[in-house]
């Protein structure tokens, strides 16, 4: 995304804007050659201090903070994938220097560490075709660790006027 582009978004849609100026302009400049692994474990790190246990929680997360629509595609015993899509996505897959999807990922594993209570860890793969982004969660169900919780954060559907 050039500059142009940037100041049209700004007048089109400051909250798209303000998301893509704290993620792609701010986080790079203050975390620099190591904004990749800095940002999976900061997100790690607001999965802490926003425990979520059950998928349409942490579903209901990602559209709230716009992170995406996450959605589940496979679960086997050790491994979780999920794809996440949506407009912001599509968007983000647009800019060339495009910070990557470390946040989400770091997220999304220590979410799954604190449901289950063993080591977890997450990857990505960009799928551009398709506008999407692919995670894979390996969970490691011989190394327990000590920070399962069972008291979660609850995500409730906003109530409408009819």
């Amino acid at each position: 995304m050039n500059w142009e582009q940037l100041q049209q978004q700004l007048v089109k849609d400051p909250t798209a804007f303000q998301n893509e100026f704290s993620r792609e302009i701010v986080l790079p400049l203050l975390l620099g050659q190591d904004t990749a692994d800095l940002t999976y474990w900061l997100g790690k790190e607001i999965a802490r201090r926003f425990p979520l246990g059950t998928w349409s929680d942490l579903q209901q997360f990602f559209t709230v903070v716009n992170w995406g629509q996450l959605e589940l595609t496979q679960q086997k015993k050790a491994t979780t994938t999920l794809k996440l899509t949506g407009a912001i996505v599509n968007q983000r897959l647009t800019n060339p220097k495009n910070t990557g999807f470390n946040l989400e990922g770091g997220f999304l594993a220590q979410s799954l560490q604190q449901q289950l209570g063993n080591l977890t860890e997450a990857a990505y793969e960009v799928d551009k075709r398709h506008q999407q982004i692919n995670f894979t969660l390996k969970t490691d169900p011989h190394d327990p660790t000590d920070d399962k919780i069972t008291n979660f954060l609850k995500f409730h559907a906003p109530e409408t006027d009819e």
